[in-house]
């Protein structure tokens, strides 16, 4: 009787054991799960989705070339928050693939999320979403970049925006809110989206001047009558209008193909000759 006891308590003390490492290496997953592939630019230090944007391939060179090589003919134009926020993002910048796991049935709308101008350290960040419904909001959202083919572009006289959203979709910009992050105590038990992994990080110096030089190939002559143009660090020297309307004569005169090729092949390959970036360490926990 005493053995049978001891062992009927040893099979309890070795289940208890696993149900507490069950315990402590689950985490919680998205019903419904699917997966994508997202991209963001950052600084290093803030690579993290948290109440962050990112896009697929075509939504990150779009928005690229939208917030930093038109950013400067916007703002002389039409002043807005991204004029005033910019630069406390261009310290170390960084481009990151991630696989995010998400529900499918909980795909709301997307959020624009950007740092907070009163923080110094760009490190607050807050979404605004993109409806008056905000309740819309709030977990994982998604923008399709064929919005923006039919717009009237982003201030008076912006024939650009139109032109390039038509050049690179089909294309999606995603928003994923603190609020929604499994596991994440602001999202108060909800569980709509988490990151799976982060599988490459790349100085966007690199990719940035591979997809520029593409452009800058494409556009023949348009430039020559420009000076210098920076095209990388745009917002930095207010990049003029004649480089501006040069640039989106070589995107006019690419195919949806070429314009992507050089930010796929950033991740896809390590050789500069192949225009491939090398792998960035992610920043230490």
């Amino acid at each position: 009787m005493a053995i049978t006891k001891l062992t009927d308590l040893m099979i309890l003390s070795l289940s208890c054991l696993l149900i507490s490492v069950t315990c402590v290496e689950s985490q919680p997953t998205p019903s419904n799960p699917a997966n994508i592939t997202v991209y963001a630019i950052r600084p290093l230090g803030l690579i993290g989705l948290d109440n962050k944007d990112s896009a697929d391939v075509a939504g990150d060179v779009f928005f690229w070339i939208k917030d930093r090589i038109l950013l400067p003919m916007r703002c002389r134009v039409k002043p807005n928050l991204l004029c005033n926020t910019t630069g406390l993002l261009l310290d170390n910048q960084v481009y990151a693939k991630f696989t995010v796991e998400y529900d499918s049935t909980k795909l709301g709308t997307y959020a624009s999320c950007n740092p907070n101008p009163s923080d110094p350290t760009g490190k607050t960040w807050e979404c605004n979403c993109h409806s008056q419904n905000q309740s819309a909001c709030g977990g994982i959202g998604v923008e399709d970049l064929s919005h923006y083919t039919h717009s009237g572009g982003q201030f008076p006289g912006d024939i650009y925006t139109p032109l390039l959203a038509n050049k690179v979709k089909p294309g999606n910009w995603y928003s994923t809110e603190s609020t929604g992050e499994c596991g994440n105590p602001k999202a108060n038990g909800a569980c709509d989206w988490r990151v799976v992994n982060t599988s490459k990080i790349v100085n966007a110096t690199c990719l940035n001047t591979n997809l520029v030089e593409a452009v800058v190939d494409s556009a023949g002559n348009a430039l020559d009558k420009c000076g210098t143009c920076h095209f990388v660090n745009a917002t930095l020297t207010s990049l003029d209008d004649c480089c501006i309307k040069g640039f989106f004569a070589g995107v006019a005169a690419m195919e949806r193909d070429e314009l992507l090729a050089p930010f796929e092949a950033a991740f896809s390959s390590t050789l500069p000759i192949a225009g491939g970036c090398a792998a960035i360490k992610p920043p230490a926990q």
